[in-house]
């Protein structure tokens, strides 16, 4: 893997204070170490913006994505379905002409 590109030399390098905020809006809970530890990382991601924004970007339409998505939907066509009785048969349990499922919510009283 290649080595990330370093800030330039004016600009300001991030502190804990900036990893903290950060985690902060993320709400992330960090300790110390954890930030000392990001502080490096921080400084490579935000010098890799700094080399992005050094090219030269004059007639390049913006991208939300790298490539152009496609949605493949089928036509909705009414089909043949199973009666009652065989879906009923394969769930686990049943209650009468029911599905039985375990109860998620507690009735309050």
């Amino acid at each position: 893997m290649p080595e990330s590109p370093v800030p330039p030399a004016d600009a300001p390098a991030p502190d804990g204070a900036l990893i903290q905020k950060t985690a902060s809006l993320a709400r992330l809970a960090l300790d110390p170490s954890e930030v000392e530890h990001l502080v490096p990382q921080f400084a490579r991601i935000l010098g890799s913006f700094e080399t992005l924004r050094a090219l030269d970007t004059t007639g390049i339409e913006p991208m939300t994505r790298p490539i152009e998505l496609e949605t493949v939907q089928r036509a909705d066509e009414a089909g043949p379905c199973l009666d009652r009785e065989a879906a009923l048969g394969l769930a686990p349990k049943r209650s009468d002409e029911f599905y039985a499922v375990p109860k998620t919510l507690e009735a309050e009283g």
